[in-house]
């Protein structure tokens, strides 16, 4: 899975490369042209080449800044300069293929508004686009060229969408498959810890019974001894009643290791959870004797961490991650923090909601805060939940 989502964030880069190649032959294509052109086109050379660099700018402008950086919205004015430049051109160059800068900004639309406003926003472009066109540079066909680069600019931003899907669909498959590795270790560690526990009391239950039923028997045994003056069968039944002792006192032992070694690891899950996240870098430091001593504890551990994962990535723009779990006494304390972005105003929405309702269906706290302009989690959660034998 991990794979795929690779060969698409490759995929996605070579459509950036391809975007600047193909600027670069619009360019070269345009100086080549230029020297026969008339002499007031040939006057705006410098304003052409300009132009031609301002579109390229606001391309990696557009493109590379996150829309979660530090920048705030400047990708959008990125964006929107690009195609004020493209405009631009068109006004003091009378060639007919630059159009095509502006389908690879229409290829681009789909990151900054839904598809059907991004194929509103492309009919209103193509048609002023070519009106401005037709009537800066009195040309005759302008109309059923317009609607020749119309359909290239909405074959370009139905490309981009499928694109888009095809990522999204592959992020989404490879959360599913880290939350299902993730519940799969906390499963079986929880199988075990049931079978421990089922053990357990078989070996109090029945055993320890028996043994202490034993021990009674022996001890009035030697007392029935002593009274009839048989001091040999007393010997060999004190003998017996020790032997008994000792080990009703090592099944005693075996049931309270048994007792003591059934908490959860919660690392092996987690570790399972964090590999392969796409475009992030997690550091997880988790503390080496914790005790966790239920599934849903562990389990909500785990969704926590998978919640403030996909919030990071869908919303931060960080690109490190930082969870850390430590045991304080009864009580097992969760702290996540990025380098990304947060908003001053903090609104909780599904996610972060979803990781109040969890912490709280098991009696815990959840605090919300702006660090270093990165959001910090931190969930309290109490360890009291031991399961008796």
């Amino acid at each position: 899975m991990y794979k795929a989502i690779t060969k698409i964030s490759q995929h996605c880069e070579r459509l950036d490369v391809l975007a600047v190649v193909t600027w670069g032959l619009v360019l070269a294509i345009s100086l080549y042209a230029l020297p026969s052109q008339t002499a007031n086109v040939q006057a705006n050379t410098l304003g052409i080449a300009i132009c031609f660099a301002a579109y390229i700018v606001c391309f990696f402008g557009a493109t590379k800044l996150n829309k979660a950086s530090l920048f705030g919205h400047a990708h959008q004015v990125f964006f929107g300069l690009q195609l004020a430049s493209a405009f631009a051109i068109m006004l003091m160059l009378p060639l007919d293929f630059i159009p095509i800068l502006t389908i690879i900004w229409a290829g681009m639309l789909i990151n900054f508004c839904r598809f059907e406003t991004a194929l509103l926003i492309i009919i209103a472009l193509v048609v002023v686009w070519f009106s401005f066109y037709g009537w800066r540079w009195q040309k005759d066909h302008f109309v059923l060229t317009g609607s020749l680069y119309g359909t290239f600019h909405i074959f370009s931003l139905l490309m981009s969408q499928q694109t888009q899907k095809a990522k999204q669909a592959s992020e989404q498959a490879n959360e599913l498959n880290r939350q299902l590795l993730a519940t799969q270790q906390l499963l079986t560690q929880s199988t075990k810890q049931h079978e421990r526990t089922r053990i357990a009391r078989e070996l109090h239950d029945l055993l320890g019974h028996h043994l202490t039923a034993l021990t009674i028997n022996l001890q009035v045994s030697s007392h029935l001894c002593e009274r009839d003056g048989n001091s040999a069968a007393k010997e060999k039944v004190d003998e017996s009643y020790a032997l008994a002792k000792l080990l009703l006192s090592d099944v005693r032992e075996a049931v309270s290791t048994i007792k003591a070694n059934q908490a959860i690891d919660v690392q092996a899950a987690i570790e399972a959870l964090v590999a392969g996240v796409p475009a992030l870098k997690v550091h997880q430091s988790i503390q080496t004797d914790i005790q966790l001593d239920s599934f849903e504890l562990a389990n909500t551990l785990v969704r926590i961490s998978q919640e403030a994962i996909t919030n990071t990535l869908r919303h931060s723009g960080a690109s490190e991650f930082w969870l850390s779990i430590t045991q304080q006494q009864d009580e097992i304390q969760l702290k996540i923090y990025d380098n990304g972005s947060a908003p001053k105003t903090l609104i909780a929405g599904n996610g972060l909601s979803g990781i109040t309702e969890r912490a709280e269906l098991l009696g815990g706290t959840v605090n919300f805060n702006r660090e270093n302009g990165g959001l910090t989690i931190a969930v309290n959660l109490p360890n009291h939940m031991r399961q008796s034998i």
